[in-house]
C-alpha cells in the first residue's frame, strides 16, 4: 500500500548535489508476488526502481528523475523491469533537469506486454526523455510536453 520513496535532494533553501544524501535506488524488489497500490519514487542517483522479482504488479507508479543528472546523457530509467512476467498499471516518469540532459527511454521492462498506461512528461528546465518504454513513445523535449503510450 502507498509508499513515497526520494533522495532528499534539496530543502526549503537550496538543491543538495548528488555528493550530499547519495541514494541510488529508491526501491528493488527481488521478491515473488509483490504487488504495490500506488508507488511514488523521486530524485535517485541511479534507476528509481529496480524490479527483478517475478509475477510483481504495481498499480499506479509516479516518479521524477534526478534534478542534478550530469550531462549529456543519464543513463538510468524511471522504471526497470528485469522479471519476465510483470504488471503495472499507469506508470509515469517525469524530469525537470538543470542541465541539458538525455535520458534514452524513461521506463524499460525485459516483456513489455504487462505495462499498461504509461508515459513521460519534461516537466520544465531542459534536456529529454527520447522515448517511453523500450524505444517506443515520443520524445519530451519542451516545457509541459508528455507522451504516452497506452498499451506496449
Amino acid at each position: 500500500d502507498h509508499a513515497w520513496l526520494w533522495r532528499a535532494d534539496h530543502d526549503s533553501t537550496a538543491h543538495f548535489t548528488d555528493g550530499e544524501n547519495p541514494v541510488q535506488h529508491a526501491l528493488e524488489v527481488d521478491g515473488r508476488f509483490v504487488t504495490v497500490y500506488g508507488l511514488f519514487a523521486e530524485h535517485t542517483l541511479g534507476d528509481l526502481t529496480r524490479w527483478r522479482g517475478e509475477d510483481g504488479a504495481v498499480f499506479l507508479y509516479q516518479s521524477e528523475l534526478q534534478y542534478d543528472a550530469p550531462p549529456p546523457v543519464w543513463p538510468h530509467l524511471g522504471y526497470n523491469v528485469t522479471a519476465r512476467h510483470h504488471r503495472a498499471l499507469g506508470v509515469g516518469v517525469y524530469c525537470y533537469f538543470f542541465d541539458e540532459v538525455t535520458v534514452h527511454e524513461g521506463i524499460h521492462a525485459a516483456d513489455a506486454s504487462g505495462i499498461v498506461h504509461s508515459f513521460t512528461h519534461l516537466l520544465d528546465g531542459g534536456g529529454a526523455i527520447q522515448s517511453v518504454i523500450n524505444g517506443r513513445g515520443g520524445a519530451v523535449s519542451a516545457t509541459g510536453q508528455g507522451s504516452y503510450v497506452c498499451s506496449s
